[in-house]
């Protein structure tokens, strides 16, 4: 199992996992930021990072998903049940048994996103 990090606005994709428990990003394929998207399987978990414009929960991380389906072409992920992290102070375990590892003091990321360190400790664990 790989966990990939993945940004959500209030817009787009929040809504769209809470609701429908469905990640999309259909330009994954444009952005070299998001070429792990391209790698993504089944039994792989999603670390969802939400932007500023998600209330309650803007810059942070809160939850994660295990990727159930995945589309032929890589846009759609079909998830499992939302696992969402207590008030995370440094390493805390979801639900689903993850650990994540946060540098601040609280869950909040500040200047407009998450580390790259964070980052690669996503793709890497």
């Amino acid at each position: 199992m790989n966990r990939f990090l993945v940004q959500v606005n209030k817009d787009g994709g929040y809504a769209n996992i809470t609701n429908n428990k469905r990640y999309q990003n259909h330009l994954w394929h444009q952005k070299p930021r998001d070429a792990h998207h391209g790698e993504v399987k089944i039994g792989d978990e999603l670390v969802i990072y939400c932007t500023g414009s998600v209330p309650d929960h803007g810059k942070s991380i809160v939850f994660s998903a295990v990727v159930l389906a995945v589309s032929d072409d890589n846009i759609t992920f079909e998830l499992g049940n939302l696992c969402w992290f207590p008030a995370p102070l440094g390493i805390q375990t979801n639900c689903c048994g993850s650990s994540i590892v946060l540098q601040a003091p609280n869950p909040r990321v500040r200047n407009g996103g998450p580390s790259c360190e964070l980052k690669k400790w996503a793709v890497r664990n």
